[in-house]
């Protein structure tokens, strides 16, 4: 079992590892959170991008706290610009 300090020390690597335990113990949590702004299937959506734009970019994060305070905004930013695109459209 990693802590959260091994977990971000993993993530900031691109280690295989850490994109499993982000699924685990992040996936479902985002995705409810998305669901304050989207409705479900545009959540799971915006948390899979996110997911993937974590391991795509060359992000580096100093502490478990600011991963977390990452995520959750991001979530938010991105619901939010979906949500301004469908009215857009």
């Amino acid at each position: 079992m990693q802590t959260s300090e091994q977990f971000i020390e993993a993530l900031n690597r691109k280690d295989i590892s850490a994109d499993h335990t982000l699924f685990k113990d992040y996936y479902v949590s985002l995705v409810m959170y998305a669901m304050h702004y989207v409705c479900q299937e545009e959540a799971e959506d915006i948390v899979q991008d996110l997911i993937m734009s974590i391991w795509e970019k060359s992000l580096c994060f100093p502490s478990p706290l600011s991963f977390q305070s990452f995520l959750y905004t991001s979530i938010k930013n991105r619901s939010f610009n979906y949500i301004k695109h469908k009215k857009a459209e």
